[in-house]
């Protein structure tokens, strides 16, 4: 297979990954948006890059970081990174980080 071939099956399967990711975590937690951000969102990634998806949920508010992880940590998938936040900490990020992927993230 060539590079370019390899490049785009590449892309494909890890899009796959991260779609059977949203949709299990939909089937236990409601899910209000999901963005793609980070060399994905920017369009910089190689083929051996991650995807950082950004999960936006009212059912994360009470828990601190390391509870969602734990709740949404049984359905990851290999080079799947994913970030919880509430509406609310998605509107006003704790960091700038977050509010400049926003910026440049893509909604999925």
């Amino acid at each position: 297979m060539g590079k370019a071939k390899s490049a785009l099956k590449s892309q494909v399967d890890i899009i796959k990954r991260a779609i059977e990711f949203v949709n299990d975590v939909s089937k236990e937690v409601e899910v209000e948006k999901v963005y793609v951000v980070g060399s994905r969102a920017r369009g910089d990634y190689l083929d051996t890059s991650d995807i950082d998806l950004m999960i936006i949920s009212k059912e994360f508010e009470g828990l601190n970081n390391k509870q969602r992880g734990y709740m949404l940590s049984r359905f990851l998938r290999a080079r799947i990174e994913f970030f919880a936040f509430t509406p609310s900490e998605w509107e006003n990020p704790p960091f700038s980080l977050c509010r400049r992927d926003e910026e440049r993230g893509k909604k999925a």
